[in-house]
């Protein structure tokens, strides 16, 4: 309503544009939690969830443009004053810090800032106001933005491939070389305002690499071989609101990753034999089970990610 209002007038097509965004809508997780849940439409008990815990992370116009986004307190930046470029640390990082700001500014203990970081960019360099105001809601995945920034767009220089370099691209993504360890979320406590119940922080986050089978291969995600994330769900998010995962094991708990802490040299490129056999930086099913083992993941992980686990190590 707001950003029909007062924004509309001067700014329709963003407004029209963004209504349906990424930023603004939640048909992605919507359709997750419909698909783990084995069912075909959201149940009233799920948008009770939905209004309670989730709808609050996305914004408006206003949250990006004069304050910070609600869900981080809010606040006016610069008093009234509109901002046609967020503030990267009172805007994008307020809400993506936890892991994209951490890793891109080199706050995880041990690790190094991006060398992007280092070089004096920002988020804005690389994400253009069309991508952030989109994709829209039907778009089968995030990444299938036509503007979405990629590394080809400063870095293609044919002429410093080698061959082993020319074996790689097409099948590895950049950042399975150039990427440094990254936080993984094992679980989200989903409670209802007010509550004091607990059971959803049985995992603590961890900072890995894990290699992987390419799950979405969308938009201008072609590569076989990915990086991925463990994404904090578990059968237990929505225990408190009467909301059981059916089907969890639908999809997997291993997600395609953009990490932002890129560095040149990393450990896994140092030579040839810091990846190849290298098994500690697979997703592998003897990883996944020796998690279930010590109690660090649900059973149902290895059925969840057998399409992204890999059966041999290059």
């Amino acid at each position: 309503m707001y950003d029909s209002t007062y924004c509309a007038p001067c700014h329709a097509e963003i407004v029209a544009y963004h209504a349906a965004s990424v930023h603004s809508d939640q048909t992605g997780y919507r359709t997750m939690l419909m698909d783990r849940a084995g069912v075909s439409e959201l149940t009233p008990v799920m948008m009770e969830m939905l209004e309670d815990r989730c709808f609050e992370c996305h914004t408006t116009c206003g949250q990006c443009h004069i304050s910070q986004p609600n869900a981080v307190g809010g606040g006016l930046i610069d008093e009234h004053i509109f901002k046609s470029t967020p503030n990267q640390t009172r805007n994008c990082t307020a809400c993506h810090g936890a892991r994209i700001g951490s890793e891109f500014k080199g706050e995880n203990e041990g690790f190094k800032p991006s060398a992007h970081y280092e070089a004096g960019l920002n988020c804005f360099d690389c994400h253009t106001g069309d991508e952030i105001h989109g994709p829209n809601s039907a778009a089968d995945c995030r990444y299938e933005v036509s503007v979405r920034p990629k590394c080809i767009d400063c870095h293609l220089n044919p002429e410093t491939y080698n061959d082993q370099m020319e074996q790689h691209v097409g099948q590895l993504a950049c950042n399975v070389c150039h990427s440094q360890e990254y936080k993984n979320c094992y679980q989200c406590h989903v409670a209802k305002p007010g509550s004091s119940v607990t059971h959803g922080l049985k995992f603590p986050s961890e900072i890995d690499l894990k290699i992987g089978r390419n799950p979405i291969k969308c938009g201008d995600i072609p590569w076989d071989i990915v990086l991925l994330r463990h994404i904090p769900i578990s059968p237990e998010s929505f225990t408190e609101y009467d909301i059981t995962l059916h089907d969890y094991t639908s999809m997997p708990t291993w997600k395609y990753t953009s990490p932002h802490n890129i560095r040149r040299n990393t450990p896994q490129n140092e030579s040839c034999d810091s990846c190849h056999g290298n098994a500690n930086l697979f997703l592998t099913e003897f990883y996944i089970n020796m998690r279930i083992v010590e109690a660090l993941a649900y059973p149902q992980e290895l059925e969840a990610n057998q399409s992204v686990i890999m059966d041999e190590i290059p």
